[in-house]
């Protein structure tokens, strides 16, 4: 990937999805909002419903999901509905705020995708979020590969929401959460594939991507 003004030293370390510092002016952190249950940020964008999770789950579309979550003394199945708020790709994205300027790897591009997510389940024990902002990419082979995540840059140079998915606290039964994702996949129909944490990989849902 290729970037402009003040990213020498990130193209010399060669690494995506680390946060750029020394160029140009910082953004001041910002503490994320969740939306509980009640609220109209829950219920008011518009999503139609998908036929299954395991369908591709478009732009516009919501599906429920369940996300497993185990470790060495426990196991737990969480569940979610999904609803993909908005879909863009470019080969170059501009921060205009910092003059900043990142361009895709030659035949790749890269993908953002706005995501809404809220807690389904019953109980109390709030969700874990990791699963939605770290996808694979799969090829229209059908070859999976990793899909590189995009730092130094947000979903807002194309005009998203600036709110990051990695940086939402996990929503509590009933609550709501919405963050963008940015990552550079090759220039090529697939989709973007999440999946569980646990050792199986288990796929949980995807989006598809055109050419």
């Amino acid at each position: 990937m290729k970037m402009g003004k003040c990213a020498a030293g990130v193209a010399a370390a060669g690494i995506l999805g680390l946060a750029l510092t020394g160029c140009g002016s910082s953004k001041p952190s910002v503490t994320p909002a969740i939306a509980p249950a009640s609220s109209a940020s829950a219920s008011t964008a518009p999503a139609s419903p998908s036929p299954s999770a395991s369908a591709p789950l478009a732009a516009g579309h919501t599906a429920t999901v369940t996300i497993v979550e185990q470790g060495a003394s426990f196991f737990a199945k969480t569940k979610y509905q999904v609803t993909v708020l908005a879909l863009k790709t470019a080969t170059q994205v501009t921060d205009h705020s910092d003059d900043y300027t990142v361009t895709a790897d030659p035949g790749k591009r890269m993908v953002c995708v706005d995501l809404r997510v809220k807690n389904v389940s019953s109980g109390s024990a709030k969700g874990h979020l990791s699963p939605f902002d770290n996808p694979s990419w799969r090829g229209d082979k059908g070859d999976l590969s990793s899909a590189d995540t995009v730092g130094g840059v947000g979903c807002d140079t194309l005009g998203m929401s600036d709110e990051d998915m990695s940086g939402q606290p996990d929503p509590m039964p009933g609550e709501t959460v919405s963050g963008t994702l940015m990552v550079e996949v090759p220039k090529e129909s697939g989709q973007l594939v999440f999946s569980n944490d646990d050792a199986d990989q288990e796929r949980v849902f995807t989006i598809p991507v055109s050419a």
